[in-house]
């Protein structure tokens, strides 16, 4: 399955995220997994607490920025995974969601390309 982390400096990360969801439509299960379907039956899939023992390689992996500006203090960062095979799709909702935080978050693509999560490029984030 296609994905990528949506990360944040946000501590309630997961708890914000699955409640946004909830509030779209989702069908939010207790182990913190949360499936959007839209109109075209297209899946959005997040994970809010990933498996513990793989959540933290994203920290360790070769990261670029994909605007200019500076690298965040990854140590810092909630994360969360998201599935989902359509990047359209994929980016409009990291955008809803991001935009719901009060903090910073960004999207880190299979690359290792750190996008703002307001404005992943569809056309070129790599799930």
């Amino acid at each position: 399955m296609k994905g990528a982390y949506f990360v944040s400096e946000e501590p309630r990360l997961a708890e914000l995220v699955l409640a946004a969801m909830q509030v779209a439509g989702s069908q939010v299960a207790s182990d913190g997994v949360a499936q959007l379907r839209d109109e075209q039956s297209r899946l959005f899939t997040v994970f809010a607490y990933p498996d513990q023992e793989a959540s933290g390689d994203w920290r360790n992996s070769d990261i670029t920025l994909a605007e200019d500006g500076l690298l965040p203090d990854l140590s810092a960062l909630s994360a969360c995974w998201i599935e989902c095979r359509w990047e359209d799709l994929f980016a409009a909702q990291v955008s809803v969601l991001a935009s719901g935080l009060a903090a910073q978050s960004w999207v880190l693509d299979g690359d290792g390309v750190l996008w703002p999560a307001t404005r992943v490029d569809p056309a070129q984030v790599r799930l």
